[in-house]
């Protein structure tokens, strides 16, 4: 387990519903290691802050997230 940041880019975001998007991160550097079931990242957003957020799917250099647009971040 790392708890160093680790750089990606936002390569999608596919809108599925009106209010839930599917984002895929890819790695511009050394990507996270295996995301067990149950474990979280998070995910630091300029001008937004640090979001805790479930991995989806994990493939390769990608991080896959579906999340819920509910207003803002708490």
């Amino acid at each position: 387990m790392s708890l160093w940041y680790h750089h990606y880019r936002v390569s999608s975001n596919t809108q599925l519903t009106s209010n839930i998007h599917r984002v895929v991160l890819e790695s511009t550097d050394t990507p996270i290691s295996k995301a067990k079931a149950g474990e979280f990242v998070m995910l630091y957003i300029p001008a937004v802050g640090e979001l805790p957020l479930s991995v989806f799917k994990q493939k390769e250099e990608e991080l896959h997230f579906v999340i819920e647009d509910y207003g803002g971040p708490s």
